[in-house]
C-alpha cells in the first residue's frame, strides 16, 4: 500500500467511526474500494445539490424578472391608452381639492375603466382623499375618504 491508499483508509475508518482518529490499519483491498466508492457517492451527491441550488436560484430569478417586467408592460399598456396626461389628470383633481397636495399618483383599470388614481393630503384634515379621474374622458369618476393610518 502506497501512502495515499493509508490516508485514504484512515480517512474512511474515522468516517466510519464518527470522526475519531484512528492509526491506519490495513485492509483488505475490496474493502478500501467500497470505503472510496461510499466517499466518491457522497461527493457526486454534494455536487448535485450544489448545482440543483444554483439552478434553483436561477429560476427564482427569472420568475422575478418576468413578473416585474409584465407589471412593467401592463403599464406602458395602459400609458398608451390613456388619452388624458397624467399633469392635466392632476390638475383636474387639485381643482376639486384646492389647497391639497398629491401623495400618491398611479394609473390603473379599476371597472373596465382606464383611471389615474391620485391620493391628496388636505391640510384641514389628517385623512388621505382618493380621487379617481378618467384618463380617457378627463372627467373626475369617484372620490374617496380613507381615514389616516
Amino acid at each position: 500500500m502506497n501512502r495515499f491508499e493509508l490516508e485514504h483508509i484512515n480517512t474512511c475508518i474515522q468516517w466510519k467511526s464518527g470522526g475519531a482518529s484512528a492509526l491506519a490499519i490495513p485492509m483488505p483491498g475490496w474493502l478500501f474500494t467500497r470505503c472510496l466508492k461510499l466517499e466518491l457517492v457522497q461527493i457526486h451527491n454534494w455536487k448535485k445539490v450544489k448545482t440543483m441550488k444554483i439552478q434553483l436560484s436561477l429560476c427564482l430569478l427569472l420568475v422575478t424578472g418576468l413578473i416585474a417586467g409584465c407589471a412593467t408592460e401592463k403599464e406602458s399598456t395602459l400609458q398608451a391608452q390613456a388619452k388624458i396626461s397624467k399633469a392635466d389628470a392632476q390638475a383636474t383633481a387639485l381643482a376639486k381639492f384646492p389647497n391639497a397636495t398629491v401623495k400618491d399618483c398611479e394609473l390603473e383599470r379599476e371597472h373596465g375603466r382606464i383611471i389615474w388614481s391620485f391620493a391628496l393630503n388636505t391640510p384641514d384634515s389628517k385623512d388621505i382623499t382618493e380621487v379617481n379621474v378618467d384618463a380617457t374622458t378627463g372627467s373626475v369618476v369617484n372620490v374617496e375618504h380613507e381615514k389616516a393610518k
